[in-house]
């Protein structure tokens, strides 16, 4: 990129006018996207170049160290295949038995040298219907977070994407306020979504 200072692995990414900057940090494994503008206009004020080269010039451009250190929070990638997978195993369980909450705890850790070792617990709940004529079903996929956990809403949508079925629009996601008949317990930071279909 111009008038940038040269980074290795930075890579520019054209969405119609929209321009973004990522940047492969081999050290960490990790694609960061650095910045993002919805305009692309060469020699204008607001153009997405600019915008770069000025969060460049005010050292604000590349991954702090800060952000490194959240890679090792609970939202790592490790942790979110973990309960990805897990989540896979429940809603396959939940298909065979409808109307029934299957629910499971996973606990995980990233070494065993425990000053170091990313730690982190958090069950997870499904629950699917089918109706009588199995023409419209509804999943719902409910997380229970320990308050001292890192994890929110944007990691659990990221396991929400790979439970979902693929003739599901993402749009058809919503928040859900009960799994079954039992009410969510909010005081437990339990989050939960739900997804419906119909034949």
């Amino acid at each position: 990129m111009l008038n940038v200072n040269a980074y290795p692995n930075v890579k520019t990414l054209h969405v119609g006018r929209g321009r973004a900057l990522t940047v492969h940090d081999l050290e960490n494994d990790v694609c960061w996207l650095l910045a993002y503008s919805p305009k692309h206009s060469k020699g204008a004020r607001d153009d997405a170049y600019k915008y770069f080269e000025d969060l460049d010039t005010r050292g604000e451009l590349m991954p702090t160290e800060g952000d490194a250190v959240k890679l090792e929070s609970v939202s790592s990638a490790e942790f979110i295949d973990a309960l990805t997978e897990l989540g896979r195993e429940l809603y396959e369980e939940a298909r065979l038995s409808p109307r029934q909450e299957i629910g499971r705890s996973i606990s995980f850790s990233t070494d065993e040298d425990a000053d170091t070792a990313l730690k982190a617990s958090i069950s997870i709940a499904i629950e699917f219907y089918v109706d009588d004529s199995g023409e419209a079903e509804e999943c719902v996929v409910a997380f229970t977070v320990p308050p001292d956990e890192d994890f929110g809403v944007e990691q659990a949508l990221d396991v929400m994407a790979a439970l979902v079925p693929i003739d599901v629009a993402v749009n058809d996601i919503s928040f859900a306020n009960s799994i079954g008949t039992r009410n969510l317990n909010h005081a437990k930071n339990e989050i939960a979504f739900s997804w419906a279909k119909f034949s």
